[in-house]
């Protein structure tokens, strides 16, 4: 199979553009992408689309992630991470765990969040994180973001561990940040692992050095956009649907049978493997590709 999702363990030090470099040069795919940039000093899944799967990525990145952060109180960088330079420093007050969890408290749910400066976000085709190293930084308007819960898990001055499940868009450093500052210390994220994304956690990936051990036998490990997008209905394709989308056929209301014909539907064979993922238009009265996975040898007899 060359058409899947390989989810990979990134190591802390190399880029997701980086990692993502050497499986595509250990696999030979032709097609490659990644649902969600982890910057090199963060670890963990970071989710690789190969093939047709990349035509999955905005379905993927919408997904909620879950990372496991530490804050560093008492630090302020320009980067809002320990790889910055040092801005300010202040005095830790005295906290304690009823103290943290209360300001953590403050942040769950829909907030408002100031993108960082040092990111990847872009301004005329130009990354800021770019224009920042140019001494031309741009902070970009605040924006919408959920946080569905944050749990405490350690406290050892001045470094607290937080477990965080929260929508895409999400940036942890400007988390890190804002938390420090209700503490009323300043804090930088000095740490972070990834533990989940787009349906995939740590149980799901492959180290990037085994990666490179097993080259392209790594592509056994495939996972299916089924298993990632458990939530989506499904519909079972007879003979004359999946004819229509061997061929990528227009794809009517009609041809579903009685199926719901709202929103995103998995189109599936018999065997429950995956056809295609549409999406229904309600004014042109039909469905969209939004993945045709398809092949000749898959029509029915």
């Amino acid at each position: 199979m060359q058409d899947g999702i390989l989810v990979i363990d990134k190591p802390e030090g190399i880029s997701s553009a980086a990692a993502l470099a050497i499986v595509k040069r250990v696999t030979r795919v032709g097609k490659i992408g990644h649902a969600g940039t982890l910057d090199p000093m963060a670890t963990g899944v970071l989710v690789c689309m190969i093939g047709k799967a990349t035509r999955l990525s905005a379905m993927l990145m919408e997904g909620r992630k879950r990372y496991e952060a530490r804050i560093t109180l008492g630090i302020e960088t320009d980067t809002q991470d320990r790889t910055g330079r040092i801005v300010r420093r202040q005095i830790v007050p005295p906290l304690d765990t009823d103290r943290i969890a209360g300001a953590l408290d403050r942040f769950v749910g829909e907030i408002d969040q100031i993108p960082p400066v040092f990111s990847a976000l872009k301004h005329q085709g130009t990354a800021l994180y770019r224009l920042a190293r140019n001494g031309k930084p741009l902070q970009k308007p605040a924006r919408r973001v959920r946080i569905e819960t944050i749990r405490l898990l350690r406290w050892a001055p001045p470094d607290i561990d937080i477990d965080v499940v929260c929508s895409s868009g999400t940036y942890i450093r400007s988390l890190a940040s804002d938390i420090g500052n209700e503490l009323g210390c300043g804090g930088v994220l000095s740490a972070l692992r990834r533990t989940e994304a787009c349906g995939c956690s740590l149980a799901d990936a492959l180290a990037l050095e085994r990666i490179r051990h097993l080259g392209g036998r790594c592509l056994e490990r495939l996972i299916s956009p089924l298993q990632v997008l458990s939530a989506i209905p499904r519909v079972i394709a007879d003979n004359a649907l999946t004819k229509k989308l061997c061929y990528g056929k227009i794809i009517l209301a009609s041809d579903m049978g009685e199926s719901e014909t709202a929103g995103r539907v998995a189109v599936v064979d018999s065997q429950e493997r995956l056809l295609a993922i549409l999406e229904y238009e309600s004014g042109q009265k039909r469905f969209r590709y939004i993945c045709n996975w398809t092949e000749t040898d898959t029509l029915s007899t």
